[in-house]
């Protein structure tokens, strides 16, 4: 962990917060958001702006380490929309895998 990024500033958050409407990246909830690690740490993601997004704690507790494109999909409140959204802010095809 000490060996991967760590280069968030609190702007580049503020920013985040902003692009997502200061909501959850992944099911449009407004409480209780945290910095999510969208490829997880116990699979090298860094603490970056291109790999972290806001996250209600329900999300980012039940995400836990899975993969995005396993783990979204299958959640009720999957959103086509809020996926492109997701991938096109963190730099992704629409069609890669992490």
């Amino acid at each position: 962990m000490m060996s991967l990024p760590h280069t968030l500033t609190e702007e580049e958050w503020q920013g985040t917060l902003k692009e997502f409407n200061y909501k959850c990246a992944y099911c449009g909830g407004e409480s209780d958001l945290e910095k999510d690690h969208f490829v997880p740490v116990s699979k090298d993601g860094g603490y970056t702006i291109d790999n972290i997004i806001p996250s209600c704690i329900n999300c980012n507790r039940s995400k836990y380490n899975y993969d995005f494109f396993d783990w979204y999909i299958n959640q009720e409140f999957y959103d086509e929309e809020r996926e492109i959204h997701i991938l096109e802010y963190l730099g992704y095809a629409l069609n890669e895998v992490q």
